[in-house]
C-alpha cells in the first residue's frame, strides 16, 4: 500500500516537505517517535536510501522497546529490517 502512494507521482512533488515536516516535528517533540518509522519508509521507498531508512526504523524499535506503543507498526518495521539486512547480505 505504501509502495503504490509513494509511486503516485503527485505525492514525489510532496516527500521532502513530509520529510521536513516530520524532522522539525521530531524536534520539537521527540516523544513523536512513530514518526522515525514514517522517515524509515520516505527513506526506503523514495530515497532507496537502506542506511537511512534502517537508522530510522532502529530508533523507532528501540524507542518502542521502552514505551511499548505499536506492536502493530513494530511487526512491519521488523520485516523492512529483514529486507534491508537481506539486501546488505546480497551485495
Amino acid at each position: 500500500l505504501y509502495r503504490l502512494g509513494f509511486n503516485h507521482q503527485a505525492v514525489q512533488n510532496v516527500h521532502i516537505q513530509c520529510e521536513e515536516f516530520i524532522l522539525k516535528i521530531l524536534k520539537e517533540e521527540p516523544d513523536k517517535y512513530q514518526l522515525h518509522y514514517c522517515l524509515g519508509l520516505i527513506y526506503f521507498y523514495i530515497h532507496e536510501d537502506n542506511n537511512l531508512a534502517e537508522l530510522e526504523f532502529n530508533i523507532f524499535i528501540e524507542k518502542d522497546n521502552i514505551e511499548k506503543k505499536y506492536a502493530d507498526i513494530r511487526e512491519y518495521v521488523e520485516r523492512y529490517l529483514t529486507k534491508i539486512g537481506n539486501d546488505k547480505r546480497a551485495t
